[in-house]
């Protein structure tokens, strides 16, 4: 008999609450770096958040990497294609613009763009 991992593996029916996947879950959540994403915050598609980051130095990054967390606030909408990089803040009610780089914090309701990304100006609702 298939166990509830190898159903799942194989797409069919399977019971998620099965003890080694919640197992498996729970671990999961704990080897991940943080990223909190606020209510009624919109993504466009093929956006990318990296949590995850590398010493510079070659002989370090052969054996080790960091992670950084990503906090972003409630209602923001990421353009797609934009790329959100570790440790960056994005504050509540801003708008990424697509394809931007987001290398920095950015305040609430700003429209922020480009490569690297930077504040255009306020949003005035």
């Amino acid at each position: 008999m298939r166990t509830e991992l190898q159903k799942m593996l194989a797409g069919q029916l399977y019971d998620p609450s099965d003890p080694e996947l919640v197992a498996a879950r729970k671990r999961a959540r704990d080897l991940f770096c943080s990223v909190r994403i606020g209510s009624f915050t919109q993504f466009g598609p093929g956006v990318q958040l990296y949590a995850a980051t590398h010493p510079l130095g070659a002989a370090k990054r052969r054996q080790e990497e960091f992670g950084k967390p990503i906090d972003i606030g409630p209602d923001v909408w990421v353009g797609g294609g934009a790329i959100i990089l570790p440790g960056v803040s994005i504050g509540a009610g801003a708008v990424i613009g697509a394809g931007s780089v987001v290398t920095r914090d950015i305040a609430p309701r700003v429209l922020a763009a480009g490569n690297p990304c930077r504040v255009l100006r306020s949003i005035d609702e």
